[in-house]
């Protein structure tokens, strides 16, 4: 029970929490909200594959790091992917979005990157982290 005003009010036990657009669970575990997120980059590479018939290698990276990205790495540093799973299902949008450029599907992952160089999601991840530990 709380006191808030004078009036005790019972606070409600839930199994996640969104705050400023994290999921939080009950086990402090992030994976919830990484799965929203790939899920919503998903849609949003979807609508991409079905508005584009081909795409070069500079329009793909526009839309990539402007549509899609954001969703993989917004607030990275907080819910910041511990699981190797949580990890895995990551890459996996951006490995299945760069075989979406003309050309490129032929070659292995790390070919794709550093072709449209792109860093994994693995490493912008580390960056980041590097960044706001010093800040």
């Amino acid at each position: 029970m709380t006191m808030l005003d004078g009036a005790q009010h019972m606070l409600e036990e839930v199994d996640e929490e969104k705050d400023l657009g994290i999921i939080i669970d009950c086990k402090l575990s992030f994976s919830s909200h990484v799965h929203a997120q790939v899920n919503k980059a998903n849609k949003v590479l979807g609508a991409i594959r079905h508005t584009f018939a081909s795409l070069d290698k500079e329009t793909f990276c526009l839309l990539f790091k402007s549509l899609v990205r954001p969703h993989l790495e917004y607030a990275s540093v907080v819910w910041s992917p511990k699981l190797k799973k949580d990890r895995d299902v990551l890459e996996q949008v951006q490995r299945r979005a760069t075989r979406m450029v003309q050309g490129l599907s032929h070659m292995s992952y790390p070919e794709r990157l550093e072709t449209l160089k792109l860093l994994t999601l693995k490493h912008c991840q580390q960056r980041a982290d590097i960044i706001h530990s010093r800040s």
